[in-house]
């Protein structure tokens, strides 16, 4: 189930606590990160269809080096990522600036990040009319940190940024809600969800994101330099702080997993459900995860699974092993792939199309026992691995199968035999949306579980004109 993959061209970089962002589903970005002790701020590119590397020289402010910054897709900008935080030696990075990288042109750019009492000040027009929620201040934005985790909500322009670390002994556990300006649509969201003194979420990304120009209508700040922090009150009981913790979205929540606090290497499992940002415990009423940081967490598109990987259990040992977990049933089981990367932590993980169905889990790099960045790249794939998983839960229900489950396994094989049956046929868009069309075995809760963050609102694959780099990636 696992693959790894040997570059066609180019040299696959080494390197661990890096930055990783999946643009337009066909470029990996990796940024950043460590490398043999130095801090690194070299950009790489990786196309997926013709298995290149590149190294990719840019322009424009880059960012200083650092590790542990969040790379996440832009939500207005198919082209581009937003770089949050980071480790620079000692120092955690301010959340007060953030960047940007744009592929169409290979640059980056700096811009500061107002506070919602500051951006009342400066554009009364755009930001005076949202409303204060009771008990939270205006001021200020979240701390300097790095290690957390970030992801796009793409319909309403924001990043949020959960956890991580602030050097010394103060570790996080709060939400920050970074909105970018956008579209006039998602402004009047959001200033009607800030009333009745409370911030709370729109809806949860769905496949419709993709239906969103970008830049539609006029935007709230009128650049990306107009963007905020907003004021966040989350209700629920919040998770103990932590740092090194893996992040994804399933459905309408924010999967936490893990993590270190100072003293311990954390087991628990969060749920933020992010349209009411409310936090519940995940407790596993099945099987169980071992205490992991620095792990991966990829979400299986359109089902309550996730795959978690490696990580590190203590100061001084390292996981290889692989989980499933369904936060529906709220279990876990291990799983044990063929041809099993070597243990490590601080490595990357995204999700990307193909070559079935639920696609596969792309991990790169991170830190081996021996202390030395790795540089290899696998892919595992996601049909084969839900697939095995849930024969094995039906064998070992024996005569009482679970209706979910049977449900899920008839599913499962009525699929399998119409694609066996079905004539070779070409679809419109190429082997990429053949794969994002064709149906999943829980194509009953696709209304409940959203399609992965590659496939909502990333570009199809067209490279811009005038992209020396990535052109000579996809010739």
């Amino acid at each position: 189930m696992w693959k790894q993959h040997s570059p066609e061209l180019g040299t696959q970089p080494r390197r661990w606590g890096h930055s990783v962002c999946l643009v337009a589903r066909e470029f990996l970005v990796v940024w950043g990160g460590l490398k043999d002790g130095d801090m690194c701020d070299d950009l790489h590119i990786y196309h997926l269809s013709t298995r290149r590397w590149k190294s990719v020289d840019t322009s424009g402010e880059r960012p200083s080096p650092r590790w542990g910054a969040s790379l996440s897709p832009h939500p207005s900008n198919a082209w581009a990522a937003v770089l949050l935080g980071g480790r620079q030696g000692s120092k955690p990075m301010p959340l007060s600036e953030y960047f940007v990288l744009d592929l169409a042109d290979m640059s980056w750019a700096r811009y500061d990040v107002a506070s919602l009492e500051d951006a009342r000040k400066r554009r009364p027009d755009a930001w005076g009319g949202l409303p204060q929620p009771h008990g939270v201040a205006a001021s200020g934005c979240p701390k300097n940190r790095y290690t957390h985790t970030a992801v796009t909500r793409y319909l309403d322009k924001q990043v949020l940024v959960y956890g991580g670390h602030g050097g010394r002994t103060r570790y996080f556990s709060d939400v920050g809600v970074l909105q970018l300006p956008g579209s006039k649509a998602a402004e009047e969201r959001v200033t009607h969800t800030l009333a009745g003194g409370g911030f709370i979420l729109p809806t949860a990304c769905s496949s419709a994101t993709a239906a969103l120009p970008a830049g539609e209508g006029e935007s709230v700040g009128g650049s990306d330099d107009g963007a905020v922090w907003l004021p966040v009150r989350c209700s629920g009981s919040a998770p103990p702080r932590r740092s090194g913790h893996a992040s994804a979205v399933v459905g309408e929540h924010l999967v936490v997993s893990g993590g270190y606090n100072g003293k311990a290497v954390l087991s628990d499992l969060w749920l933020l459900h992010m349209p009411t940002l409310r936090w519940d415990e995940c407790k596993l009423q099945a099987g169980a995860l071992p205490p992991l940081t620095g792990h991966s967490l990829v979400a299986v598109p359109h089902s309550p699974l996730l795959v978690v990987f490696g990580g590190s259990t203590s100061r001084s040992r390292l996981s290889l092993a692989a989980y499933l977990l369904d936060v529906d049933a709220r279990a876990a089981s291990a799983v044990t792939p063929r041809l099993s990367p070597s243990a490590r932590f601080w490595h990357r993980s995204v999700h990307v199309d193909g070559p079935g169905d639920r696609g596969s889990m792309l991990m790169l790099g991170g830190v081996g026992a021996s202390g030395t960045a790795l540089g290899d790249l696998f892919t595992l794939d996601l049909d084969t691995l839900t697939r095995s998983a849930l024969a094995a839960a039906l064998r070992a229900a024996g005569g009482s199968v679970p209706a979910r489950l049977a449900d899920a396994a008839r599913k499962e094989a009525e699929a399998r035999r119409e694609k066996a049956e079905a004539p070779a046929e070409p679809a419109a868009g190429g082997a990429a949306a053949a794969s994002r069309d064709a149906p999943c075995w829980l194509e009953d809760s696709a209304a409940i579980y959203g399609a992965p963050a590659s496939s909502l609102a990333m570009g199809n694959g067209d490279v811009p004109s005038g992209s020396a780099a990535l052109d000579a990636l996809t010739e």
